[in-house]
């Protein structure tokens, strides 16, 4: 089995298109060297349909290799030689978030015949 890629998870937007489908807008969840999650509120493809993605200027053939339902999320592998640094260059970094402050809890003792 083959390790799964690191994938940058953001949302980017391209378009998808065809011979059968036109295009369409998609949203980019996640990207890697070899693939794309993405979802699409147009026609999905279909497994093992060949598609034309647009993104930033950049023309990409893939060929859907999942989709989850009508709406579902849809994942392309993609088919090119070149690297896709400058696309993950596209997706903004993620904000930085401390970590959370250890807390510590304390047992409550009741107090009386009042407390509930």
């Amino acid at each position: 089995m083959l390790e799964r890629e690191r994938r940058n998870g953001h949302i980017l937007t391209a378009t998808m298109r065809s011979e059968r489908l036109p295009e369409q807008s998609i949203l980019i969840r996640n990207l890697s060297h070899r693939g794309i999650g993405a979802r699409t509120l147009g026609a999905p493809p279909i497994e093992g349909e060949e598609v034309m993605l647009q993104l930033d200027g950049r023309a990409i053939v893939g060929r859907i290799r999942w989709v989850r339902g009508i709406r579902g999320p849809l994942g392309p592998s993609l088919s090119t030689s070149e690297p896709l640094t400058p696309l993950e260059n596209l997706m903004p970094a993620a904000p930085h978030v401390e970590p959370t402050p250890e807390v510590e809890f304390k047992e409550i003792e009741e107090e009386g015949e009042g407390w509930q």
